[in-house]
C-alpha cells in the first residue's frame, strides 16, 4: 500500500496546459428572456472544432470552470501565485488532471478540479490528520465523523471553506489535488438542426445567487471546457450515440464573457 499524496507537483519552466485540445468558440452569447424569481433565459451558439459532427437528438457536454474568486482563495492560502508553471505526476492517475503536462497553477485549480463541491468525510479526515492544534483538529474530526451532514453537506462547506476556517492545516497542493472532485460535465440538449455541422445552438437557463457556504456566487461561468456531442437526457434513443470525430481530441470552447 502507497502511503503519501496520489500526486507530485513540481516546479516547470513554462508550456501549455491544454496538451493540444481543439477550440470550440462561442459566436454569440444573449440573453432571450430574465424573470426575477427565476433567472435569465440565454442563447448560445458555438462553432465546433473541425471533424465534430452531430445529429438530432445528441447533446453538448460541459464542463464548468471554478469562479476566478475561490481560485485566487485558495492560490492565497497555499501561498502560491497563479503564473507559476507546475508538472503534475503520479503513479496512480486519476481524474482530469493534466499528468505529465506543465499547466499554469491558476489554470490548473480554474479547470481540472472542483472547488466549489462539498467536501467529502475522507477529505474532512485527511484534513484533521494535518491539523496540529489540538481544538481544530478535534473540530474537523468531529465534521468527518457524526457533523458531516450538518456540518458540511448542508452549508455545502468544500475542502477550501475548511482550510480558511482552520488556519493551522498543513495541507499541501498535492494532497489537495488528490482530494478535490473532478469537475462534473453537465449536458446541454442541442437546439440546432443538425443540418449545421459546424455550428450548435443552446438554450440554457443561468441561476444566481451566493453560495450557501458564504463564499463565490453558486452561478457558473458560461465558459465551457470541452464539447462531446452525444445523446440528450430523456432521449428515446434505446443506446447512446457516441460523438463522430476525427480524432479523439477534447475541445475547449474560446472564453466568452460571463453571462450577466
Amino acid at each position: 500500500m502507497t502511503s503519501g499524496p496520489r500526486f507530485r507537483v513540481v516546479e516547470a519552466g513554462g508550456g501549455d496546459g491544454d496538451g493540444g485540445a481543439a477550440t470550440a468558440v462561442v459566436l454569440e452569447n444573449r440573453e432571450l428572456v430574465r424573470d426575477p424569481g427565476a433567472g435569465s433565459k440565454r442563447h448560445l451558439e458555438v462553432r465546433l472544432p473541425a471533424g465534430t459532427s452531430y445529429r438530432t437528438g445528441d447533446y453538448l457536454s460541459v464542463l464548468p470552470e471554478n469562479h476566478p474568486e475561490l481560485v485566487t482563495r485558495l492560490l492565497a492560502r497555499l501561498g502560491l501565485e497563479g503564473r507559476q508553471v507546475c508538472t503534475v505526476e503520479s503513479h496512480a492517475p486519476a481524474g482530469r488532471l493534466p499528468i505529465g503536462r506543465p499547466p499554469r497553477l491558476d489554470d490548473l485549480l480554474t479547470r481540472y478540479v472542483d472547488l466549489s463541491a462539498p467536501a467529502s468525510e475522507v477529505a474532512v479526515a485527511r484534513l484533521a490528520r494535518l491539523t496540529p492544534c489540538p481544538p481544530e483538529r478535534a473540530a474537523l474530526e468531529r465534521l468527518a465523523g457524526e457533523e458531516h451532514a450538518e456540518g458540511v453537506l448542508r452549508p455545502r462547506l468544500g475542502v477550501l471553506d475548511l482550510l480558511e476556517r482552520f488556519a493551522s492545516c498543513r495541507a499541501g497542493l498535492a494532497l489537495l489535488l488528490e482530494l478535490l472532485p473532478a469537475p462534473r460535465p453537465r449536458a446541454y440538449s442541442i437546439s440546432s438542426a443538425a443540418e449545421e455541422q459546424d455550428t450548435a445552438a443552446l438554450t440554457v437557463s443561468v441561476l444566481e445567487g451566493p453560495a450557501r457556504s458564504g463564499g463565490a456566487s453558486s452561478a457558473a461561468p458560461a465558459r465551457a471546457c470541452w464539447a462531446g456531442p452525444g445523446p440528450a437526457t430523456g432521449s428515446p434513443s434505446p443506446s447512446p450515440r457516441r460523438p463522430r470525430r476525427s480524432g479523439p481530441r477534447q475541445t475547449r470552447p474560446s472564453r466568452p464573457s460571463r453571462p450577466s
